[in-house]
């Protein structure tokens, strides 16, 4: 069962965090940090709190735009009728 700080997050970023302009900078996962901070804040949620229950909120945020990216992609070359190819990881 998830904690109240996790079911927070999953519902943010199920609700704001998205592919559009995301180049694999990390900038754009901070800009997320600040926004959902400030909500969690609203909502009695502190950063401490939340990472006890999640870990790194950074690499938590960075993995879902990621994420999101990857589906955005393979959805468009679906539509495209291009084929994914894998690539070797490094």
């Amino acid at each position: 069962m998830q904690s109240p700080e996790e079911h927070f997050v999953e519902k943010w970023i199920a609700q704001h965090v998205t592919a559009e302009g995301y180049e694999g900078r990390s900038e754009h996962s901070r800009d997320y940090r600040a926004d959902l901070l400030a909500d969690a804040e609203k909502e009695g949620f502190s950063k401490a709190a939340i990472e006890a229950h999640i870990g790194k909120l950074d690499e938590r945020l960075h993995d879902a735009v990621t994420t999101e990216t990857e589906q955005v992609m393979m959805e468009e070359d679906e539509r495209s009728g291009a084929r994914s190819v894998e690539l070797p990881k490094k």
